[in-house]
């Protein structure tokens, strides 16, 4: 959900997103639950970093700072994506990246229109087939976070080694009647936002 405050664009999420047990990164690691327990005791989110890719088609990554950490409550219903031998678990509107067989990145979706057979895609632009999808209760915090970057595709991070969005494109997904966004409009989409001074 966008508020504005005399100009500034806040973003407010009321069911959280990633598993606060998801790890983030790649060669520098953070949980979700350490995010939250630095937002509990004030730490500047501004001097937290993040990996996030720099563009559609390489492996290379960029760093910048994150800010806007929220978790919500205990006990909420997510969606747990088993690929390969890993798994993530995430709210239904949480934002996934798929890929096709060859781990190129074709889409963002919400969480909840994941099936087994597509193709999540891992830090190194390799595909991982989805084997489960399942609808359970989750017992610890939900959380999200959002990357400080004017470039749309920095905002898509690692999360337990796959490619997933922040909570600018869950906001994004949010607005749109499909809750999906195809390669082409990737770009476009949250650019629009980001050039408007909104993240």
């Amino acid at each position: 959900v966008a508020e504005s405050n005399g100009g500034e664009v806040k973003f407010r999420c009321r069911c959280g997103c990633f598993a606060e047990s998801t790890v983030f990164g790649d060669s520098e690691l953070i949980s979700g639950s350490e995010l939250i327990a630095l937002k509990d005791l004030n730490e500047s989110s501004q001097q937290l970093r993040m990996y996030g890719i720099r563009d559609l088609d390489s492996d290379r990554f960029v760093i910048n700072n994150i800010n806007g950490i929220m978790n919500s409550k205990k006990g909420q219903e997510v969606i747990k994506l088993i690929a390969g031998d890993r798994e993530i678990i995430l709210s239904d509107s949480h934002p996934v990246v798929l890929g096709d067989e060859n781990g190129k990145i074709i889409s963002i979706v919400t969480a909840s229109q994941v099936k087994p057979g597509d193709f999540l895609v891992d830090s190194n632009r390799r595909p991982v087939s989805v084997t489960s999808v399942k609808l359970q209760k989750y017992r610890g915090s939900l959380m999200n976070f959002n990357v400080v970057s004017q470039n749309p595709l920095e905002h898509i991070v690692i999360a337990n080694g796959f490619l997933m969005g922040d909570l600018a494109w869950q906001t994004y997904l949010h607005s749109t009647e499909s809750r999906l966004i195809y390669r082409k409009d990737m770009m476009l989409a949250l650019g629009k936002e980001v050039k408007n001074g909104k993240n």
